[in-house]
């Protein structure tokens, strides 16, 4: 098995520009899940709140303007030092933990984590130190990658693609330099389950659960990471425009799960 901490010592840095800046697939995706926090915390104000796994505080700032403290924990030290750049003035307080290993008696009101549940090897007592942490009736949100989706079988076709058409990876294949190659083998995810997450939420303690897709779009851009490369980059954007719509539609119906990279998770402590 990978090990994450290793991986992000090495692909940490910059990473929040090359995953949702640097090209138009990953500015669309940025926009799709900070459309889904949002829509979460609206109306929602909060004396505490913790987010685990913050990477490079890509959506810290989102959150911090819900709650009045804010702790934002990562495992990588890398990510740590990369959210402090990039949030240099702030009253954020970062600490570098393994969240499993975090204790504290502070009870917080809002607990959340984007895009880093998939890289818990303790997924289950993950969401049993999550109840513990909460104060009654806290909050709970996660948005993690989807199993159960088109998103998720594409590794076969992207393997026949490349044994027979290997030209269409150029764009991939200039991503990479040999550090990072070698830095695949610390790469480890387990990706849930909609409805087994939902009934580990229920049997942990926690109500009201709500499910919804965050990133609906088809993974065939050339220059998106792991895609299938089909979509050159000259017709990402007007592609990406055409496709905003049928996200914003369809992101607020559990059932289209099946079409989205990613979705999020929420549900209230009892």
């Amino acid at each position: 098995m990978g090990n994450i901490k290793e991986f992000y010592k090495t692909d940490g840095f910059d990473y929040k520009y090359r995953r949702w800046q640097k090209y138009p697939t990953g500015q669309f995706d940025f926009k799709c899940t900070e459309k889904a926090i949002n829509s979460f915390l609206e109306g929602i104000k909060v004396k505490s709140a913790l987010e685990v796994g913050c990477g490079p505080g890509t959506w810290t700032e989102i959150v911090k303007k819900h709650t009045d403290n804010l702790l934002a924990v990562d495992i990588s030290d890398t990510m740590i030092g990369e959210a402090k750049k990039n949030i240099p003035s702030s009253d954020i307080v970062f600490q570098n933990t393994d969240i499993m290993e975090y204790n504290s008696e502070t009870k917080f009101d809002l607990i959340f984590s984007i895009r880093a549940f998939e890289y818990f090897p303790e997924k289950e007592a993950f969401i049993k130190k999550c109840n513990h942490m909460l104060s009654e009736n806290g909050k709970l949100f996660i948005i993690t990658k989807t199993k159960a989706s088109y998103w998720y079988g594409r590794s076969k076709i992207r393997k026949a693609l490349k044994s027979l058409m290997p030209f269409l990876f150029f764009y991939e294949n200039k991503e990479f330099d040999k550090t990072r190659i070698n830095n695949l083998d610390n790469f480890q995810q387990e990706r849930f389950l909609t409805s087994d997450f939902k009934n580990m939420l229920i049997a942990n303690g926690f109500t009201d659960i709500s499910i919804k897709p965050v990133i609906i779009r088809p993974p065939l851009f050339m220059r998106g990471k792991t895609e299938i490369p089909i979509i050159p980059p000259l017709f990402e954007k007007p592609i990406l425009f055409l496709l905003k719509p049928i996200d914003w539609i369809l992101s607020k119906n559990a059932l289209f799960t099946i079409f989205a990279e990613s979705y999020s998770i929420s549900g209230i402590k009892k």
